[in-house]
């Protein structure tokens, strides 16, 4: 207990700084935190949004790529193309092909099989690769082969052209064993009755690269057209696809085989004439994809890995972009590189919100220190009151109003206290009933401001009497009741019975009492009758105010001095009555 008085008797101000230390270091301890979980949220829901755009962007670059092959596919098996007969008729289409191939680079050739065994297609020289298994000119950029089965002397007619098309070269009759009729995108494309089929990887048989192929056949069964998409050109279109820096983008198929994948420049495969193997996404020996794969159950979904102490968004996505092909496109994007300037921001808030707590602590050292510079003026002029120090003006200059307030109460406390002395030794020098009987009235009223101070003194047990009257309005003084019948209800009466303070309304007091001085205000005006006690009752003041007047502290002021009164009015009539009895 001790010890808590002694933290009570500290300064003010320490009281206020440590109080308004501590709610500052809770509200922005409450807010900091809130600030960093609600921004943290906000930075996973940013991350999801942005990441399903990034994802969105990919789909709709994939799509954009290689769904118009299969509608490429489709329309030419409505052209002559697949009615062809002669090497003629078939190089009439060339431009339509050529068009296509450069419309979507995405494809690697064109090509037309007959049911005949005759076969027509138009590849792009875009690599060197392409150029050396070809011996193909520099600036050969399309390549023609024609194959007639029915020639005796069955072969390769090729032309070599250029950007424009135009023929920069020509071979005539390679020898070659090759059948389009045995080939799996042939036999596919042939049962599906004219739908279209994608093949698995596969090598291809001239340019040994391994790729896909998409088939048609033609509505009369005549030909089936196809496009090859090599597995290079797939992966060259995801090296395109900038997310950021530490992203890993896959295209998967069905059995979780990588056909591209952004951090490899070439697929990676073994192939032979017979089969093809993709490496698995478990056989590219990254732990991230390892935690990856576990999530690859065939639907679509949005998830989140722990690798390293870092969050991964990652993101599962079905793709179609070819009738009959179904690939997965997996996206894994570490979640600081997809918000850096979010965790930033987030991470320079909270460092702002910190410094801005430090800088608040001397600022409310200050401001309590200003707050309590007023009040300990106050306290020290408290003081000095209490040491009946009355002659200085006490300051009230502050902002704070309660302060201004405290200072304009204790300056009229401290000028009652000054009237008040003085009135106490003007009664005490007092010896004679006249003159008590005038401090009591006319300088009390002017005091105390008063509609009117009547002092009333005991005539005998019946009566009291009108010894003196001081007033600021009373209209007439002829109408001021001479003697108040104690018989009768009235404020006076009461007092005398009670001995204490009493209020009434002049209105509502006994007509033979009061009645005439009523009758001449034009206002409300509230009696307050105050005994003046020194053994028993030795007078009464009666106090004129008006109702909307407040004179609350005028009336404790006369009530304080009206036990003083009383002893000098006792004391007045003790020394009357000795000098009457004294011999002249």
């Amino acid at each position: 207990m001790e010890r808590w008085n002694r933290f009570r008797s500290y300064p003010l101000h320490i009281h206020i700084s440590t109080f308004a230390l501590f709610l500052v270091f809770c509200l922005g301890g409450v807010l900091t935190f809130y600030n960093y979980y609600q921004a943290s949220q906000l930075i996973r829901s940013a991350a999801s949004d942005i990441f399903e755009q990034s994802r969105q962007k990919i789909e709709l670059d994939f799509q954009r790529s290689y769904a118009p092959i299969a509608q490429t596919v489709h329309l030419l098996t409505k052209t002559p193309l697949v009615n062809a007969t002669t090497f003629e008729q078939r190089m009439q289409q060339l431009p339509l092909l050529v068009t296509a191939l450069q419309d979507q680079p995405e494809l690697a050739a064109l090509e037309v099989a007959y049911k005949n065994g005759d076969y027509f297609i138009v590849r792009v020289i875009n690599d060197e690769h392409m150029r050396d298994v070809f011996e193909a000119p520099r600036d050969a950029v399309f390549l023609v082969d024609n194959i007639q089965f029915s020639n005796a002397n069955r072969g390769i007619e090729r032309i070599f052209l250029s950007a424009d098309s135009a023929q920069i070269g020509r071979i005539r009759l390679m020898p070659t064993e090759y059948d389009p009729r045995q080939r799996d995108w042939y036999k596919q494309a042939e049962g599906a009755n004219a739908e279209g089929r994608l093949t698995e990887p596969y090598l291809y048989f001239f340019i040994r690269k391994v790729g896909v192929t998409y088939s048609q056949s033609s509505p009369d069964g005549n030909a089936v057209v196809a496009g090859d998409i090599a597995l290079d050109v797939l992966n060259a279109s995801v090296q395109e696809q900038k997310i950021t820096p530490g992203s890993h983008l896959l295209i998967l198929d069905k059995s979780r085989g990588v056909l591209a994948y952004n951090r490899r420049p070439d697929p990676g495969y073994s192939a032979t004439d017979e089969r093809v193997r993709l490496l698995h996404i478990n056989d590219l020996q990254q732990p991230l994809l390892e935690l990856a794969a576990a999530q690859l159950d065939g639907s679509e979904k949005q998830f989140e890995l722990t690798y390293l102490d870092q969050t991964w968004q990652g993101s599962l996505k079905l793709l179609a972009p070819i009738p009959q092909a179904q690939f997965q496109l997996l996206l894994l994007t570490p979640e600081p590189e997809l918000l850096a300037e979010a965790y930033n921001i987030r991470r320079y808030s909270t460092l702002i919100a910190f410094v801005l707590l430090l800088m608040f602590l001397p600022l409310t050292w200050w401001i309590a220190r200003r707050v309590t510079v007023a009040l300990q003026r106050l306290v020290w002029q408290s003081q000095e009151i209490q040491r009946f120090h009355l002659g200085y003006q006490i300051e009230n200059r502050s902002r704070i109003k309660e302060i201004v307030e405290l200072a304009t109460a204790m300056g009229v406390m401290q000028q009652t206290l000054r009237v008040f002395i003085r009135q106490l030794e003007q009664l005490n020098l007092q010896r004679h009933q006249d003159g008590l009987t005038e401090l009591l009235t006319k300088d009390l009223q002017q005091i105390t401001a008063y509609e009117g101070v009547l002092l009333y003194l005991p005539g005998n047990k019946q009566h009291m009497y009108l010894a003196g009257a001081g007033y600021k309005t009373i209209p007439s003084v002829a109408n001021l009741p001479e003697q108040i019948p104690l018989v009768l209800d009235s404020a006076i009466a009461r007092t005398v019975d009670a001995r204490c303070t009493q209020c009434a309304d002049l209105r509502t007091e006994d007509p033979l009492v009061f009645g005439a001085l009523a009758s001449q205000f034009p206002d409300d005006i509230r009696l307050t009758t105050v005994p003046l006690i020194s053994g028993h009752v030795r007078g009464v003041l009666v106090l004129l105010e008006k109702h909307t007047d407040n004179r609350d502290q005028q009336r404790a002021f006369v009530e304080a001095l009206a036990g003083f009164a009383a002893s000098c009015l006792e004391n007045a009539d003790h020394e009357k009555q000795a000098s009457d009895i004294s011999p002249s």
